[in-house]
């Protein structure tokens, strides 16, 4: 799939929020130190409309991207080198 195909940027919508904070409890940028073990289901990260991107294969986490958090257009610009979302 093309990235400018994705869902979440239909309509010329354009991402200017990203957060790794999933709910109250759960934030993936403070989980990256650990192993973490996820599942295809498991949710990595929001955008500011809430909408959630999941990891889409079982596997463990390793790192997130902190830098698309100060600059999302990385998620379009550089979608195959400094922006991905996660390892």
């Amino acid at each position: 799939m093309r990235h400018h195909t994705h869902p979440i940027l239909q309509n010329g919508r354009k991402i200017k929020n990203m957060n790794y904070q999933i709910s109250d409890g759960c934030s993936r940028l403070k989980s990256q130190s650990e192993v973490v073990s996820s599942s295809e289901f498991a949710p990595l990260c929001r955008d500011e409309q809430q909408y959630t991107i999941f990891s889409c294969i079982r596997g463990r986490l390793l790192e997130v991207n902190e830098a698309i958090l100060n600059n999302p257009d990385l998620l379009l610009e550089e979608p195959s080198t400094e922006g991905y979302i996660a390892v």
